[in-house]
């Protein structure tokens, strides 16, 4: 897996200029399949086909092929009242691998509901010093509406 993780520091640099994940975390599963789940605000959309594309990009490293995806972003959940079910979870996959090495760069682009901590995030984030153009890609801030018959 030496080869997986020098691709893929190789372009690391896309998880900060193409991605639009705000929370991003890795894993290895067994010995031959590397797992990144970036994550997503709802309502932004996960760029998962340019990611895909750069990171196949041989200028970069070894050339990646995709192996296999599951796309979940055509699937329209009904969102009653404007905001999604509590449990809404779409997830996106990509299966990288390279024609003449063992193991699998899997990457998943997954989206939950909003959640009442999303500001929160974003404080951290800035307290962080987080770059202000990346934050505003990744959280965007949300305008609260009020309930109905509220002020």
């Amino acid at each position: 897996m030496r080869w997986l993780t020098s691709d893929v520091l190789r372009r690391i640099g896309l998880w900060h200029t193409t991605s639009t994940a705000f929370c991003t975390r890795y894993w290895q599963h067994g010995d031959q399949t590397m797992i990144w789940e970036l994550r997503h605000l709802y309502g932004v959309r996960p760029a998962h086909d340019d990611f895909a594309a750069l990171l196949r990009d041989p200028v970069w490293g070894p050339p990646l092929s995709i192996w296999k995806y599951h796309c979940d972003c055509h699937h329209r959940r009904p969102d009653p009242g404007g905001r999604p079910h509590p449990d809404y979870e779409r997830q996106c996959t990509f299966h990288f691998h390279h024609s003449d090495q063992p193991g699998v760069l899997q990457i998943r682009f997954r989206t939950n509901a909003p959640s009442d901590d999303e500001p929160e995030v974003r404080q951290e984030l800035q307290a962080a010093q987080a770059d202000s153009v990346w934050l505003s890609r990744v959280l965007p801030q949300r305008k609260l509406v009020a309930a109905p018959g509220t002020r």
